[in-house]
């Protein structure tokens, strides 16, 4: 018997959902999951793993533009379904505890090396360490592995021709990555005012597509909202795991205003806040676009 492969834009209610979900497979072979739905890979004519562009195709059948979801996103869906507003906000909440902690650890002990400092000073120097060693890797892997996506983006804006060739985007990425050391190299000031300047423009076009979408399409949602989508108890032990090794690194980055706390006037203060309303801005746009 032929299996189902793929299906677009269906959604419907049942009265019996775990007897739909074995005729189904039964008959369709399609593993629908508890959360309600049934995730097809990404393929080629081949059969092997692709990537997930989006065509937009003219007349002749030609791509116009391509388009391509945010990976970590299309991986939350596809591990929790319509679970993903639910799986940010309880996975920002736990990390709001993370927030805190340092709020007042900064208090107490503001230092530069935050995390590294504070496990050393309250366990032992070992543990400290690879506080520190882990923070360190993560970060130096996050700012090389960010740099493809933004020479991706830079190469569809500027060049769309080059931005499937492996090559070209390396060179792309190599080159942002200089241009941000050199930025940190030149000193704190010019580093704070230019991020401060590239948070302000990313959370007003953020913001502003929110709006947008509220306006265009709030009155006729293609799901309509529902509290269940917010259930913690509509999570499995193992399917909240899932969605949250993806959903915890959503909050990357709001830590950083703790490790300059010798360049930060109120040192005691000041750090702690600025990580604490980054967490809150942070939230705040994943929840608005869940």
């Amino acid at each position: 018997m032929k299996r189902v492969t793929g299906i677009g834009g269906i959604f419907f209610h049942a009265k019996d959902p775990v007897a739909l979900r074995g005729w189904y497979k039964r008959h369709l072979g399609i593993d629908v999951q508890d959360w309600g739905g049934a995730v097809f890979g990404w393929s080629n004519d081949a059969g092997e793993p692709a990537g997930g562009w989006l065509d937009t195709l003219d007349g002749e059948g030609r791509p116009l533009r391509r388009y391509m979801p945010a990976s970590t996103l299309y991986h939350l869906i596809g591990a929790v379904g319509a679970l993903t507003p639910a799986s940010l906000l309880y996975c920002g909440l736990i990390m709001f505890g993370v927030t805190f902690a340092y709020l007042y650890l900064n208090r107490v002990n503001p230092h530069a090396g935050a995390a590294y400092a504070w496990v050393g000073a309250i366990f032992n120097r070992t543990l400290g360490f690879f506080t520190g060693w882990a923070l360190l890797v993560a970060s130096g892997v996050f700012m090389v592995s960010g740099t493809i996506p933004a020479a991706t983006a830079t190469l569809t804006l500027v060049a769309p021709s080059l931005a499937d060739q492996p090559a070209v985007v390396a060179l792309v990425a190599a080159a942002w990555l200089l241009a941000v050391s050199a930025v940190i190299i030149k000193g704190i000031k010019l580093t704070s005012y230019s991020q401060v300047a590239m948070t302000v423009v990313e959370t007003v076009i953020l913001v502003a597509l929110i709006a947008l979408a509220v306006s265009k399409f709030g009155a006729h949602p293609a799901h309509a909202l529902s509290w269940a989508w917010l259930s913690p108890g509509a999570f499995t032990p193992q399917l909240f795991a899932t969605g949250a090794l993806t959903a915890l690194f959503f909050f990357w980055g709001w830590d950083v205003t703790v490790n300059l706390t010798e360049e930060t006037r109120d040192a005691n203060h000041a750090p702690g806040r600025g990580a604490l309303w980054a967490m809150v801005i942070v939230l705040a746009l994943f929840m608005g676009f869940a």
